[in-house]
This record gives C-alpha cells, sequence and structure tokens, in this order.
C-alpha cells in the first residue's frame, strides 16, 4: 500500500465503518496488555513460531532494503520491530511504538542482548504517539491495527508516518470462517456463555478488521492507493 501527498480525507471525515473504543475498553486494553509483559517475554519463541510465519510476507510487502527507515506500531515485546532492524542493517532506523510500558522494557531488554542500536522504542498508541515530526519509508503493524482505540483514525495517523511514496504493510487476522485457530476457541466456549459473543466490530477483538474488504476499503478512505489485500 502506498501513500501519496494530498490524497485521502481526514481522520474526523473518515466514514464510520467500526466504532471508536470506549474509555472503559480503552483502560482495560492498557491494564491487558501491560499484564501480558511477562508472560509475553517467556512465551517469546512459541509466540514468534506462532505468529511469526507472516513475517515473510510482511517485509515482502514492504520491500525491506539496507538504509530504510521504518516504524513498527503495536511492536509489544520487540516483534517484527528487531528482525525489521536486522534487515535494514545499521544504515537503517527503526522505531517501535506500543501502548505497554512494560512490553517496551522487554523489547529494549532484547534490542540489546541481540547488540542493534538502529532501534528504538516509544511508549504510545496508534491514534496519539508524538514521531516528533518524523517521516518513514516504511510502516508495518502486525497483529496490532484491531486493537487501536479508532481505527480510522490510527490509519490516519499512520499515513501522515509515510513519505510520499512510501509503504505500509499490516497484518490482521481474517474472517472467523477462514481462521481455524480463533473458530476451535469460539466454538469451545461458546457453549459455557449465558450471553452472545461481543461483535468484533464494536469492541477490541482479534477478528475487529476480519470482515472482507473492510480493511481495504478504510484504507483508501484513509488516503492510501494501491491497496492490496
Amino acid at each position: 500500500m502506498r501513500r501519496t501527498p494530498g490524497q485521502g480525507a481526514r481522520a474526523g471525515r473518515l466514514a464510520a465503518a467500526i466504532e471508536p473504543l470506549s474509555a472503559e475498553t480503552r483502560r482495560r486494553e492498557r491494564k491487558f496488555w501491560s499484564r501480558l509483559a511477562s508472560a509475553w517475554e517467556r512465551w517469546e519463541p512459541v509466540l514468534q513460531h506462532s505468529l511469526g510465519g507472516v513475517d515473510p510476507v510482511l517485509f515482502r510487502a514492504l520491500d525491506l532494503e539496507p538504509g530504510r527507515r521504518v516504524a513498527d506500531l503495536a511492536c509489544g515485546i520487540g516483534d517484527p520491530a528487531l528482525a525489521i532492524a536486522r534487515w535494514v542493517g545499521p544504515r537503517g532506523r527503526v522505531l517501535g511504538i506500543d501502548i505497554s510500558a512494560p512490553m517496551l522494557a522487554v523489547a529494549r531488554r532484547r534490542a540489546r542482548l541481540l547488540g542493534l542500536g538502529n532501534v528504538r522504542f516509544q511508549r504510545g498508541d496508534l491514534t496519539r504517539f508524538d514521531a516528533a515530526r518524523q517521516r518513514f519509508d516504511r510502516v508495518a503493524s502486525r497483529f496490532g491495527l484491531m486493537f487501536a482505540d479508532d481505527v480510522p483514525m490510527a490509519l490516519d495517523r499512520m499515513r501522515r508516518l509515510l513519505r510520499p511514496g512510501g509503504r505500509i504493510a499490516l497484518a490482521v487476522w481474517g474472517p472467523l470462517e477462514r481462521n481455524p485457530a480463533h473458530r476451535l476457541r469460539y466454538d469451545a466456549v461458546r457453549p459455557f456463555l449465558d450471553a452472545p459473543l461481543p461483535d468484533p466490530e464494536k469492541s477490541a477483538h482479534p477478528l475487529r478488521l476480519g470482515r472482507p474488504g473492510l480493511l481495504p476499503r478504510l484504507m483508501r478512505q484513509a488516503g492510501f492507493v494501491r491497496v492490496l489485500s
């Protein structure tokens, strides 16, 4: 997906396709992810094995080269920011952004252990982070955008991070019928629930952007061109 200058609407004028998260949901989300940091670090090899399979596809879409400047949004404990930092080499620069300070502490520790001096991490959410007017050649987010407070606003923010002609690559979960892992969990818990499952598009849900065609439409509304999925 490419960004061109002067295209697209501002976030406030984007068509409402999915609802922003409530203040209470945002508070719970921040607490949830911060409490996960130590477990995420402990289970990192397993998580990378299950989630990292998307990285080659993500990196091809980004067209990574040595010397690129890349932002990884919702980077968690540093994936895939650390892998991107190795890819772009010492002449490149990587900025990882996440809402969880404990997650970022793990990411910084991992970067030091790997000897990566070309990556830094900064706290912020996908709609209000301050990148000090930096512009990037590439922007990536692996399984993070669906948890944004306001997805259209986050996409608008991502577009503003890109230099003209830059690329963005996003990985999100697809619809439930094409997602065996999530389907298995849903089918296992549904008989024990007294209430219906929440609408994914109205909650901080892994499948919030799973409806076919939803994310490409939101990206075009945000001003991206040549959107592929």
